[in-house]
């Protein structure tokens, strides 16, 4: 099982890109898991996700955090997989084969965003590892929360 765990901030405008895209490019069973903060319209998107919330929190590494604890409780076993996607960000391709073989063969598959100053963490607009991985590392997305 596939736990995308995404955020929506302000806009409704992706939302049903990004799960169709899911939907067209993920072949293995997923749950989406998202925050929705200030989405205009709310309640037209709330049961398109299988865990959503809108509580108002402000840190987006907090938000991370705490899906990642959601999803790692609804998982049917530490062998599932969280990919954090940025509510922007869809795949374009087939992910199963690249996503899956990745994870079997490396702990971690993300973009590393090396602009930011040489920062050598990885960027939840795409990252994933297997539950049990994160959980090994004590995974904490708040900025020296977890030396990578």
């Amino acid at each position: 099982m596939i736990h995308v765990l995404t955020i929506h901030w302000k806009s409704a405008e992706w939302i049903d890109i990004q799960l169709k895209y899911l939907k067209e490019n993920l072949n293995q069973p997923f749950r989406v898991y998202a925050f929705l903060n200030d989405v205009p319209n709310v309640e037209e998107h709330k049961n398109k996700f299988f865990y959503y919330n809108t509580e108002d929190i402000k840190s987006h590494p907090i938000k991370l955090n705490l899906l990642a604890d959601i999803a790692g409780f609804a998982a049917e076993n530490d062998n599932d997989y969280l990919m954090f996607l940025d509510g922007d960000a869809f795949p374009i391709n087939s992910l199963d084969d690249l996503f899956i073989n990745t994870m079997e063969n490396y702990p971690l598959a993300a973009v590393q965003r090396l602009e930011n100053n040489d920062d050598i963490q990885p960027h939840p607009c795409f990252c994933g590892w297997k539950v049990s991985v994160w959980n090994g590392v004590c995974g904490d997305w708040a900025h020296g929360g977890i030396t990578w």
